[in-house]
């Protein structure tokens, strides 16, 4: 004989993997044109964007046409589809910016990987929500960790993320901050170095100047750099 919680657990698994599969992928409808300020810090260096590697141009190197970096710019983000997140967006650049679980302890790290496979991970702060299945849901609180532990933050117009920083979807005017340093680091000097140019990009601020075209440096004078790895 079924037992009847079997048949509605099954129920309730068969129906989100059909909702999963009906989940959309972001598409540029040519509605959407966001742009946002962002900086990458590791160790207090501040990562190097500006290299022609990183960009979308009109001639024919297309990272991504959902979102990506242009002219040279490694301070503002362009989004062009709703719903595009800081992870995709790393990861259109060879990157990844993700949530990483301890399948023992259930604690959880907020990890970034550079194009070069350099990994940076620290613990997650705070309390959070944990599931193995939809049956075994609990919370998770980390305390303090030492002063020099290695931790990895997001902060978006100066506010701190809780959530996991690669389900941020990017909103237009945002000034984000992903830092990695130590516990106690200050980073204010982090911070205050987010530029603020994408209103001049999405056109809220005509009084500082028009839209720059949507190029690229052409392959003449292009950046260079690294993450330091010592």
């Amino acid at each position: 004989m079924n037992h009847p919680k079997l048949i509605v657990i099954g129920i309730l698994f068969v129906a989100a993997v059909i909702l999963a599969g009906c989940v959309n992928p972001p598409v540029d409808d040519g509605t959407v044109h966001k742009h946002a300020d962002f900086a990458l810090f590791i160790d207090g260096q501040q990562f190097n964007f500006a290299q022609e590697k990183y960009m979308t141009d009109l001639n024919g190197n297309a990272l991504s046409t959902l979102v990506h970096l242009h002219d040279l710019n490694g301070d503002v983000i362009h989004v062009h589809a709703p719903g595009i997140t800081l992870g995709m967006f790393f990861e259109s650049l060879g990157m990844k910016l993700e949530t990483k679980t301890d399948p023992e302890s259930k604690l959880q790290q907020y990890c970034f990987t550079d194009d070069q496979g350099n990994l940076y991970c620290g613990p997650r702060l705070g309390c959070y929500s944990i599931s193995s299945n939809p049956l075994n849901v609990g919370e998770v609180c980390t305390s303090a960790p030492a002063p020099a532990t290695p931790i990895l933050e997001v902060y978006v117009n100066g506010t701190k993320l809780s959530e996991k920083p690669e389900d941020y979807v990017i909103q237009d005017l945002d000034q984000i901050l992903i830092s990695y340093h130590a516990y106690t680091g200050d980073i204010s000097n982090q911070l205050a170095a987010v530029t603020d140019k994408a209103c001049i990009q999405s056109g809220k601020c005509p009084e500082r100047g028009e839209p720059a075209p949507e190029d690229s440096c052409g392959g003449t004078e292009c950046g260079t750099g690294t993450i330091p790895t010592a």
